[in-house]
């Protein structure tokens, strides 16, 4: 069965909430003052855990970047995901350093 739209966007509405939750701006980068967004691709299994992740598109600043994965990556297994998910898909989330 295909992921509905709407199912989709709460999924990834809540997992971007657990994210921002644990994203950490790094010292480093707040000093400095960079700014960007990141943008991660990768698969979600029902059981929650993250798989093939890869940055889509960077910030332009590997702090930022390494960040944002890192983020992801202490949520997983996002145990949510199986009221949203019988199979695995792909997801694209962004993440906003401001």
């Amino acid at each position: 069965t295909k992921l509905t739209t709407g199912i989709r966007s709460l999924l990834l509405m809540k997992l971007h909430d657990a994210v921002v939750r644990v994203l950490v701006y790094p010292p480093q980068a707040a000093y400095l003052q960079l700014h960007g967004v990141v943008i991660l691709v990768f698969s979600m299994t029902p059981a929650g855990a993250i798989e093939s992740l890869h940055v889509a598109k960077s910030s332009g600043y590997p702090l930022l970047d390494h960040a944002a994965v890192k983020a992801l990556q202490t949520v997983s297994p996002f145990k949510m995901a199986n009221h949203y998910l019988q199979k695995p898909v792909e997801l694209t989330l962004l993440i906003r350093f401001s």
